[in-house]
């Protein structure tokens, strides 16, 4: 209680944004919380996407990496050969 009336005295729209969102009715309750529950679920669900993109990108920088690192070995390799017959 001493949080929202520290909140009205800073902004009399506070107070009415406040009272505004509160059910009127356990109905309106209900339809609150389940949207409420679907917008965090699509925020999960957004969040596992990004993750999985974020990992499927580092999966091809390694790869990447790695076959970077055998042509390099390779490229060294036919280097050593061939300064072995000069």
């Amino acid at each position: 209680m001493c949080i929202l009336s520290k909140a009205s005295h800073r902004s009399p729209r506070s107070n009415k944004d406040i009272d505004a969102a509160v059910p009127t009715s356990s109905g309106e309750e209900e339809l609150q919380l389940q949207l409420a529950l679907a917008m965090s679920k699509e925020e999960h669900d957004e969040e596992m996407k990004r993750q999985k993109a974020d990992e499927l990108k580092l999966q091809l920088a390694i790869e990447e990496s790695k076959k970077t690192a055998r042509a390099g070995a390779v490229y060294s390799e036919v280097w050593f050969l061939f300064r072995s017959f000069l």
